[in-house]
């Protein structure tokens, strides 16, 4: 396969983006001004580990997150989407009622800005 052209504006981005990456990774404005110009979509990525949490919390905040029987769970009703146990995204405009929720139950989490098509 053969590129016959490339968007300048894409390089000039990309360039920048290479440049600045390891104080950019953590500002969310760069990543939404990046995200419109190329028709992309911004989400933040959660990880969490339950296991050195008491097993008794940790099941009622799986719970929270998943639902439980007919009840949604906070994910899915912020439009999130989990991946994996212990995995999931968030679209960034819910990310803050998310990381609400990790804090208001005292669990750790990471969390990253993930752009998709």
């Amino acid at each position: 396969m053969k590129v016959k052209e490339v968007d300048s504006s894409i390089l000039r981005d990309t360039e920048k983006f290479s440049k600045k990456i390891s104080g950019v990774l953590k500002n969310q404005r760069f990543f939404e001004h990046f995200s419109k110009k190329h028709n992309l979509k911004l989400f933040a990525l959660y990880t969490y580990n339950l296991s050195n949490i008491q097993k008794s919390k940790a099941v009622r905040f799986v719970y929270c997150l998943k639902g439980r029987g007919n009840e949604q769970g906070i994910v899915k009703g912020l439009n999130g989407k989990f991946l994996a146990p212990g995995c999931f995204l968030i679209p960034i405009k819910n990310d803050k009622e998310m990381q609400d929720v990790f804090k208001l139950w005292g669990i750790k989490f990471k969390r990253k800005l993930m752009l998709t098509n």
